[in-house]
């Protein structure tokens, strides 16, 4: 391969777009900084300074000349901020290839679990404890589901998201879940067939998860909140019982590449935390 051909495959790593997020940034960001609306941290500002001189010449450049046309091409370097969708791409491409690797040989499923708005202030008074809890609620359901209905161990990729599409808060974990799992007894690798479940169930179940948690916490001190006792907070806890906890289970695939990269996007930018269980194969 000669070195145009080498310089071009180089430079359509990464095609051009209309837009990137760096001209929003550039259009909009220095007038908003005059006066935000929240306060920026230390480390979004790093990062937003990071996106807009991003493949600029202030990161600097390499200038490649082919010997044979004479032609000159400028590469310019990047921020590797972890935040920056073109930087993280790559990164979130390999890891997605390197854990299909590690995956059970069976179908899996990309669940989300949603708890209601009305836990948000709560969870924003609390929000280290009640991200955690939310992971561990989420892995639990389907964990003791599967470990009593079918005496199977299962794998889980688990990924919290603190925002929706919308960008308004909206805590959920995305998980993929594979839907089978070693044999507690046997130690044999199997999968269930049947993708049918009781969705009112396993919502209870999650809830109750959380709710366990949430009184835990209260229980033990560590909670925030602006109850005056017990009995109150209690109260609040009834009231959340008749709110909608929300499930969303998609069909059992053979590989799901495409939901391991785009929960990808949230691992490499080291927005989330990963829960892989390894399993004992025999």
């Amino acid at each position: 391969m000669g070195l145009c051909q080498c310089i071009e495959k180089k430079t359509n790593d990464y095609p051009e777009k209309q837009y990137r997020l760096a001209d929003f940034f550039d259009m909009h960001w220095d007038e908003y900084m005059k006066s935000p609306t929240k306060y920026v941290k230390p480390e979004q500002l790093k990062a937003v300074n990071a996106m807009r001189v991003c493949r600029t010449a202030v990161m600097g450049v390499n200038i490649y000349a082919c010997p044979d046309c004479g032609e000159v091409t400028n590469i310019y370097h990047s921020c590797k901020n972890r935040f920056c969708p073109t930087c993280s791409w790559k990164d979130t491409v390999k890891w997605a290839e390197r854990i299909k690797t590690r995956m059970l040989k069976v179908k899996h499923r990309h669940i989300v679990c949603t708890l209601p708005h009305s836990l948000h202030q709560i969870i924003k008074e609390n929000e280290q404890l009640l991200l955690s809890s939310l992971m561990r609620a989420s892995a639990a359901t389907f964990k003791d589901w599967f470990e009593n209905k079918h005496r199977l161990k299962i794998g889980i990729i688990l990924v919290l998201h603190t925002y929706g599409e919308k960008k308004e808060y909206h805590p959920h974990s995305h998980m993929i879940v594979s839907w089978g799992g070693v044999d507690i007894k046997t130690g044999e690798l199997k999968e269930v067939k049947n993708e049918y479940v009781n969705y009112n169930f396993l919502k209870k179940k999650f809830r109750c998860k959380f709710e366990d948690e949430l009184v835990y916490l209260n229980d033990t001190g560590q909670l925030k909140h602006d109850f005056a006792d017990r009995q109150r907070f209690m109260s609040y806890i009834k009231q959340i019982n008749k709110q909608d906890w929300i499930l969303h289970l998609e069909p059992a695939i053979d590989t799901p590449v495409e939901v391991i990269r785009y929960i990808g996007v949230y691992i490499n930018r080291k927005l989330t935390t990963l829960l892989i269980e390894k399993l004992p194969l025999k």
